[in-house]
């Protein structure tokens, strides 16, 4: 199986005159390359709201989506800081996560794709990963954070030693 990984296309309204023949042409490479599966490891478009008057022009989400679909190349999007929404706002990846061959990500996940197995790992605040707000203790934080960070770190040594990696 053959994996392409990509990261930080930070697709804006201000950028697509550059950033679109780009990423059309690595879609391209990747086609004449055989790739099987294309990783989006976070920070696919530059401000979370994707309809945003500064994001909505020249139409980001349009530049990102048509093309990659039309390449057929299974996908995995990971989210990351710029793809997160604040608390109780939809984050960009809302606009892409059902689509055919779009696979997102926005926690900590396995995913089994054909041959491969894939471990998400999604930008992690603080905040998010120990689910709430401590008003500011700042010690007690630090150790739900390490505790955590443990956690998750132990969850997927487990979970993936079932594949023989």
């Amino acid at each position: 199986m053959r994996i392409a990984v990509m990261a930080d296309l930070h697709m804006a309204g201000k950028w697509l005159t550059e950033i679109s023949p780009a990423w059309q042409k690595a879609l391209d490479d990747m086609k004449k390359e055989n790739v099987d599966l294309l990783l989006l490891a976070g920070d696919i478009w530059d401000n979370y709201n994707v309809s945003s008057r500064e994001s909505s022009f020249g139409t980001p989400l349009a530049a990102l989506v048509e093309p990659l679909l039309a390449s057929g190349i299974a996908t995995i999007v990971v989210e990351g800081n710029h793809d997160q929404a604040p608390p109780g706002q939809k984050g960009a990846l809302t606009a892409i996560e059902n689509l055919s061959g779009i696979r997102v990500s926005t926690k900590a996940e396995i995913i089994e794709q054909e041959k491969v197995v894939v471990v998400t790992l999604p930008w992690l605040t603080k905040a998010r990963l120990i689910g709430k707000c401590l008003d500011g203790n700042f010690q007690e934080t630090e150790v739900l954070f390490n505790v955590a960070i443990e956690k998750l770190l132990a969850w997927i040594k487990v979970s993936i030693s079932k594949y023989n990696c």
